[in-house]
């Protein structure tokens, strides 16, 4: 909830402060108008390091080109004061509009991090019995201990598709699928699917005959 609070509010402020821009009507306001919109598409594209190198760059340049341009056309202090006014409405602008691209990129980083974890603490792959891949790696180091423990044997066995036709390798997946999940023993086998890739481990018990 309070961080779409703080969604909302930084959205709203730079909608204002670009609002403000247009409605003041400070001198140059016509270049601010096209500095923020072209900004806007530059601070999107660019890496996000460099976000922010970009906004106080852009600031620090638009404010040089004021204070000579004042200088130079030796502008009253009133018209001064408006080209401060004028700077500093960029420049909020500009550090809103980071400030929020900041606050989204966390969000989605955040997003995909938990969709990761979900992901691992998955033991089955969509509404099918196959275990993730992560699950079956798990069971397997178990299952490999185990057997090697209790002297028995595991049978390893991959079945890779290679159709160039995705439609006919996804449903000779899903066939394999099915006659493996008919065929599964519990606590005996484990089966696992990735992109085309059926691998499967089956333990088989072993007895030894003891010489007296």
């Amino acid at each position: 909830m309070k961080k779409n609070v703080i969604m909302a509010t930084l959205i709203l402020g730079v909608l204002i402060n670009g609002w403000a821009i247009a409605y003041l009507a400070l001198p140059f306001y016509y270049a601010v108008l096209l500095i923020a919109g072209l900004s806007l598409v530059i601070m999107t594209v660019i890496h996000e390091r460099f976000v922010f190198l970009y906004a106080i760059a852009v600031s620090l340049v638009y404010g040089g080109f004021l204070t000579t341009y004042s200088f130079v056309n030796l502008k009253s202090q009133e018209v001064q004061l408006l080209y401060m006014y004028d700077h500093l409405l960029l420049t909020s602008f500009l550090l809103l509009y980071w400030i929020l691209m900041n606050s989204i990129k966390k969000t989605g980083y955040e997003n995909v991090e938990l969709q990761r974890q979900v992901q691992l603490l998955q033991k089955y792959t969509g509404v099918t019995k196959l275990l993730t891949l992560t699950e079956f790696n798990e069971q397997a180091q178990w299952l490999l201990t185990s057997t090697e423990r209790n002297k028995e044997e595991v049978w390893l066995v991959k079945i890779d598709i290679h159709f160039s036709n995705k439609r006919t390798k996804a449903n000779l997946q899903e066939d394999i699928e099915r006659l493996a999940l008919q065929t599964i023993r519990q606590k005996f086998d484990l089966i696992t699917s990735n992109n085309g890739l059926f691998t499967c481990y089956s333990k088989i018990r072993t007895l030894k005959a003891h010489n007296k």
